[in-house]
């Protein structure tokens, strides 16, 4: 079942962008985009269930949006439309692995597609309105919005032509029953009650063919007549047709010759029809032999590829630190904190996805069920059961990776807590223990470029205070190719050298408060530099907490008790930041200590004609942008690292996801003996990248950001850094983005659908290398 991860992937991501979409309509317009892609799908497939019911969730994304739109419509309609959206798209992989298993889905499709009807004011639907449009290709979409006058004024000739039935005149009868419900079946049209109508006529076209009518028979018809009743009084909004009515006229069906027309496509539908909602006895006729159409999605073409045991390991690495932060949010989330349980949501989606990719399918739909456990705990409030449950589901995650981990080392020890109770990675009441070694990783030491000249001093700088403070920290460098002149080297390092020294005390923090914060123990300190017209920009970031704002609007209400609670704007946290004795730090460990040296950083800046920035995201990280006039700073001599020119021959391979555990994977799967590796986590940062090593290849996401961000990232990356599309390796996990790239003109050099092997990357960046030459 080839398409089936394909199909289950699209659905999530549509979970995913629903719960971020909120009520904005720009990213609502992004969910149905995902959507119509999975419609498209369906159509592949030809499983017109399927097809029907992403039919009903377009329409309800229409109704959602037209709703936002207008200024008059009540806010309470609308939040009920979009949670019933969301429970359908919840509900949807459930119903995949039914159709993937050969099972009949027609009762959970039926009832998904009346809550949506429910909840936007359409007529209600059943199962035998759905049965209606496999088998009835005349079978119409609309329906009259309000048939109550028409079903008053058919009811009378109705029951006239019942008067005929019962005297004995069935003939006459029939045919005049039949005449009053072919328009009646016209209006009341795609409807439960449009269903019971079409049912009807079936019957009369079975009596019709027959020899004299039974007393039961007439009975068949006379039941309708309390449908037409129940419409007349509350419309087809208003319920769905009684069992019994179905179960009598059914009865009269299932005895009939097989003939063509409706009585035929009512026999087959019967076969079909839930025992559930028709307490029909089971014969031959009904059985699962017998049932004439199946659905099956198609078989997979070969077995799957054996998992790497390098993969794999390469997973357990970036998975431990993982299940930390989930332990940790979730300890957030049952405190109010409600964005923790979409940051729940998005490291299970990215979990799932790189298990995929390292051949853990297992893991990937276990993590897949939990994803669907959050969506709904979001969709309709987080409360204590469900905190439990969502508690040992995780620890039941977290199992599961130990009982992997023990398959691929045998008798191994694990990580220390990983077996206890207070280490638990599932556990939302203890932190989650991680083997955590102090000192500095080197992690893009051959990118230095502009940075080479004060590299050196900046890294033994970063090597002491990790050593000093205990400080486990990723240092990844990516700098433009260029030369700083000498003059500007003393003063651009009295700036840099405070910023990363406070970064790495301060920003990245100890390994036990980071993992309080639900972060990996190590940290990652950042350093990049290139040219922008005509500027040289310089930015050191790191990935831990952020200022603490709040504690620097206290410090200054002291300096400016006018205004106590004023917020801080980034220019005034930066000069406040600077003063004598404020302090970066949130771990209480070094709160007394004060910002090393941001003075004097500040001044530094100034001397160079630079300006510095502050950007600080409170639980993300922070980052300081110095911004230096381009003529004045740089030299003309050419390239100061020698690096650059050790290995000419080797070449660039650039990585764009958002996701750093699929971006090391990928890494590991191109192989790093032959190129250099650069990673991007966002559009922007892959655009400067590429504009300034000019990678060889670059292999890309296409589904990072809203809507069509990641589909147009390769225009962007051809208009703004000068990347050919074909040297593009386009990586996504539905096939309707091959047909929307060809769209957009953008043709790249292949199109990988998640999960692909090595072996299948390795050959489309070779197409890419050649295309490029």
């Amino acid at each position: 079942m080839r398409l089936l991860p394909q199909l289950r992937d699209a659905v999530d991501t549509a979970v995913v962008r629903m719960q971020q979409a909120g009520d904005d309509p720009l990213a609502l317009e992004g969910v149905r985009a995902v959507l119509q892609r999975l419609q498209s799908g369906f159509r592949f497939l030809g499983v017109a269930e399927l097809e029907r019911f992403s039919e009903e969730v377009d329409a309800g994304f229409d109704r959602l949006l037209d709703a936002w739109a207008d200024p008059y419509a009540d806010p309470e309609d609308c939040q009920r439309l979009r949670h019933s959206l969301l429970h359908s798209l919840l509900g949807w992989n459930d119903i995949l692995e039914d159709v993937a298993a050969g099972h009949d889905p027609i009762s959970d499709i039926a009832a998904a597609i009346d809550s949506l009807r429910c909840a936007r004011g359409a007529p209600r639907y059943d199962s035998l309105a759905l049965l209606r449009h496999c088998v009835d290709a005349q079978a119409p979409y609309g329906w009259v919005e309000d048939p109550s006058a028409l079903v008053a004024r058919a009811r009378w000739p109705y029951q006239i032509g019942l008067l005929e039935l019962l005297r004995g005149n069935e003939h006459r009868g029939l045919s005049a029953l039949q005449n009053i419900l072919l328009p009646l079946e016209r209006a009341l049209g795609d409807s439960a009650a449009g269903a019971a109508c079409w049912l009807a006529l079936g019957v009369i076209e079975a009596l019709a063919e027959g020899g004299a009518l039974e007393t039961a028979d007439k009975r068949s018809l006379v039941a309708f007549d309390r449908e037409l009743r129940r419409l007349a009084q509350g419309g087809n909004t208003s319920g769905l047709p009684a069992c019994s009515l179905h179960e009598v006229m059914f009865s009269r069906v299932r005895v009939a010759p097989v003939v063509v027309g409706r009585v035929a496509e009512l026999k087959h539908s019967l076969m079909r029809m839930p025992r559930t909602e028709l307490a029909l006895p089971d014969s031959s006729g009904t059985s699962a032999e017998a049932v004439g159409r199946q659905i099956f999605l198609p078989a997979d073409l070969g077995p799957e590829d054996e998992p790497s045991v390098e993969l794999q390991e390469l997973f357990y690495e970036e998975v431990e630190p993982a299940l930390a932060q989930l332990g940790t949010a979730l300890k957030r989330w049952r405190h109010g904190d409600v964005q923790a349980g979409l940051t729940i949501q998005r490291i299970l989606h990215n979990l799932k996805r790189s298990a995929g990719l390292a051949g853990l399918q297992g893991f990937a739909d276990h993590c897949r069920e939990i994803e669907h456990e959050v969506a709904a705990a979001l969709a309709d409030g987080f409360d204590q059961h469900s905190a439990e449950r969502l508690r040992t589901s995780l620890e039941s995650l977290a199992e599961e990776l130990d009982r992997l981990r023990h398959a691929l080392h045998g008798s191994k020890s694990l990580p220390p807590g990983d077996g206890g109770e207070q280490g638990h990675a599932g556990s939302c009441e203890a932190v989650p223990s991680e083997e955590v070694t102090a000192g500095v990783r080197e992690i893009q030491p051959q990118l230095l470029g502009l940075l080479g000249a004060v590299y050196e001093q900046l890294l033994d700088s970063i090597e002491q205070v990790a050593a000093e403070y205990q400080r486990a920290v990723d240092l990844e460098v990516a700098a433009e190719e260029g030369r700083l002149s000498t003059a500007a080297v003393v003063n651009i390092c009295n700036v840099l050298k405070p910023l990363t020294v406070n970064a790495v005390i301060h920003g990245i923090g100890s390994a036990q408060r980071r993992l309080q914060q639900g972060k990996s123990g190590r940290g990652t300190l950042r350093l990049r530099a290139w040219r922008e017209a005509s500027e040289l920009l310089i930015t050191v970031s790191d990935d831990g907490g952020g200022l603490d704002l709040t504690g620097l609007q206290r410090l200054l209400s002291d300096y400016d008790p006018e205004e106590p609670l004023a917020e801080l704007s980034n220019d005034e946290a930066l000069s406040l930041i600077a003063l004598p004795g404020v302090s970066l730090a949130t771990d209480q460990d070094y709160s007394d200590l004060p910002g090393e040296g941001m003075g004097e950083a500040l001044e530094a800046s100034r001397e160079l004609d630079g300006v510095l920035e502050l950007e600080t995201i409170p639980g993300s990280g922070t980052t300081f942008t110095l911004r230096l006039p381009a003529m004045e700073v740089l030299s003309g001599d050419g390239p100061a690292d020698e690096q650059a020119s050790v290995e000419p021959e080797r070449q660039r391979a650039l990585i764009v996801n958002d996701s750093r555990t699929l971006r090391r994977i990928t890494a590991y799967l191109i192989g790093y003996q032959r190129f250099t590796m650069l990673e991007a986590n966002s559009l922007a940062e892959a655009v400067m990248l590429a504009r300034s090593h000019q990678p060889d290849v670059v292999v890309i996401d296409v589904q990072m950001g809203w809507g069509d961000a990641g589909l147009d990232a390769l225009r962007r990356l051809e208009e703004e850094a000068g990347v050919a599309v074909q040297q593009v390796v386009a990586v996504t996990t539905v096939e309707r983005d091959r047909q929307r790239l060809e769209e957009r003109g953008m043709e790249p050099a292949a199109l990988l659908i998640e999960p692909y092997s090595r072996e299948q990357l390795a050959e489309a960046i070779e197409r890419a290398l050649v295309k490029a030459q």
